[in-house]
């Protein structure tokens, strides 16, 4: 659908044209009432749709299946959050060494790297709290017996690391 701020794109087949060599044509819905006559006419639910040559694909994720691309099943999980996290510790871990200490070689800064690690983790847990609970439910006996630790567990951890963050001591940043 084309809003005033332009076009919606939700997902693209453009990425696979020039290595799957077919040619994209866009028709771009510019109403409402547009995209809903589309959606009852291909009786499909979500937008946009693909076709290929004439022929309904399907989605992104069917035009990736389409061309025997991996695409992640239904309840499949996927360590990419959890590396992203700890990456973008990582970085803020020297960027803020580097700014503090003039250096990224001391121990500090590794104490900060698991503070901001388990900070972000922190926030991906409380993000959503339901997936949380039920994943931590399932390997944390306590939390079988006291519920109230499933919530508590996160915002602790957040509490935590964020006191550790907040402890280092203006001497331990004079003498590295």
């Amino acid at each position: 659908m084309v809003l005033a701020s332009g076009p919606v794109v939700l997902g693209t087949p453009h990425a696979h044209k020039d290595r799957e060599g077919f040619a994209v044509e866009d028709h771009y819905h510019e109403t409402r009432e547009e995209t809903d006559a589309f959606k009852e006419e291909h009786r499909v639910k979500p937008t946009a749709r693909i076709f290929i040559e004439g022929k309904h694909i399907g989605g992104y994720d069917d035009l990736r299946k389409h061309f025997g691309k991996s695409v992640q099943k239904d309840g499949e999980t996927s360590d990419q959050p959890v590396i992203a996290i700890f990456g973008v510790a990582f970085f803020l871990d020297l960027a803020i060494g580097w700014y503090v200490l003039d250096t990224v070689l001391t121990v500090q800064v590794i104490e900060w790297f698991a503070s901001l690690s388990m900070v972000l983790l922190a926030i991906q847990k409380l993000q959503d709290i339901r997936s949380f609970s039920n994943m931590f439910l399932y390997y944390e006996l306590l939390a079988r017996r006291w519920f109230a630790t499933v919530i508590s567990t996160p915002s602790a951890i957040l509490a935590a690391s964020l006191a550790r963050l907040s402890s280092t001591s203006k001497h331990e940043l004079m003498c590295p």
